[in-house]
């Protein structure tokens, strides 16, 4: 085909053709009709529209605002973003002090359970002494200290499970 003797003859308003219209751009026929799929240029569109459609698309893969990776690309922009405005959240909550680190919440969750342990059994063996005093009986540890410990034990053990699961250990 003589691109030459082709091009000095179109017509603009015509029907564009794949072929004459890749020698008008200086790329391939598969080209055009890659961009035919992509929906680039319009099926059917005269030269002019064509020509008019084709630059706007070189624009845009040029300013980096199309093209394949496109939304991949602003996808991670709108991640690295929240990502971002996170962090700085984190930041101000941990320089106002309202921020819990996980170090310190799994030590408040682990050490806890021991803490209120210590405390319901020395009250339960205070009650139960007090009351075999003040009324002359005998209180079987069974009757108030056993009920605490098993409180305390399922507490305890609902303390663990929470502390692995934030550690990331489902075990």
């Amino acid at each position: 085909m003589s691109s030459d003797g082709e091009l000095k003859t179109l017509n603009l308003a015509a029907r564009a053709n794949q072929e004459r219209f890749a020698v008008l751009v200086g790329t391939s026929q598969p080209a055009i009709s890659a961009h035919l799929r992509k929906g680039h240029l319009t099926k059917g569109g005269s030269y002019r529209t064509w020509l008019s459609q084709y630059c706007d698309q070189l624009r845009k893969e040029a300013s980096g605002r199309s093209g394949d990776k496109q939304a991949e690309l602003t996808e991670a922009r709108i991640a690295e973003s929240k990502e971002n405005t996170a962090t700085k959240q984190q930041s101000r909550l941990r320089e106002a002090g309202k921020l819990l680190q996980l170090d310190d919440a799994l030590l408040i969750i682990n050490e806890l359970p021991r803490l209120v342990a210590s405390e319901f059994n020395r009250v339960g063996i205070e009650i139960q002494e007090s009351l075999q005093v003040k009324h002359g009986i005998k209180i079987e540890d069974g009757d108030v200290i056993e009920p605490i410990r098993v409180a305390l034990g399922l507490a305890g053990d609902r303390a663990l499970k929470l502390s692995k699961r934030l550690e990331g250990n489902t075990d």
